[in-house]
């Protein structure tokens, strides 16, 4: 009786011992679908057309704006190791250089140009060996657009502040390093385009924004 107690023992023992690894990895794996991340980076915008302004139809009027920066924040979940979703907000600023060719540099006025996107997006990330994950991804919302006029420059309506509602669209890819099983870390590209904007004063065409930027990860 004593023999078969002590082998009943060491079986239950080397199963547990056996079983306990695939446990804790079924746990983490489970634990590590939640994450949260930011990123940062230059904001290149690209030139818009005016096509309104005042109510008027404009052409060959173009809006050309400084590099600025964007800004970040994600919450997601991971379905598999490669796919996941996020919802994202961000924050990305630029001034405006010269209208059809003026520069404004000088001139005592400025017009800052904001936009703050609100993102649902879809990522895959290639099944690498090794601890650098590339990936790519897409996205859907709206931008909540924002022009700030300050200066005294003639045809500038100092002190205004003007906003505009439209549909956003993105694109990314890049890649992180998984410093542990929890952390990553890296460098991503991406592109973010609007359909037409307009405020109360004036219309533009979308715009078009390509950000170089790092990006932090960090999964719960």
């Amino acid at each position: 009786m004593r023999r078969t107690t002590c082998t009943i023992a060491l079986f239950a023992a080397g199963a547990a011992a056996g079983i306990s690894p695939a446990l804790r990895a079924e746990e983490a794996s489970r634990a590590n679908k939640w994450f949260v991340g930011a990123d940062v980076g230059l904001a290149l915008q690209q030139d818009v057309d005016v096509k309104e302004a005042l109510g008027t139809p404009v052409s060959g009027a173009k809006l050309e704006f400084d590099p600025g920066v964007r800004f970040d924040v994600v919450g997601g979940y991971h379905f598999t190791d490669q796919l996941s979703v996020t919802l994202e907000a961000g924050y990305t600023f630029n001034s405006l250089k010269s209208i059809a060719g003026t520069t404004l540099s000088g001139s005592g006025g400025d017009i800052d140009f904001y936009q703050f996107p609100i993102l649902a997006n879809l990522s895959y990330t290639f099944p690498l060996e090794g601890r650098i994950k590339p990936f790519i991804g897409a996205g859907l919302g709206g931008v909540f657009g924002v022009a700030d006029f300050s200066g005294t420059a003639a045809g500038l309506p100092s002190g205004d502040t003007q906003s505009a509602v439209s549909f956003g669209y993105q694109g990314f890819a890049g890649a992180r390093y998984e410093i542990n099983d929890r952390m990553e870390v890296g460098l991503l590209y991406k592109f973010l385009g609007t359909t037409d904007q307009e405020f109360d004063d004036f219309k533009i065409e979308g715009t078009r924004t390509h950000t170089l930027g790092v990006s932090f990860l960090y999964r719960f």
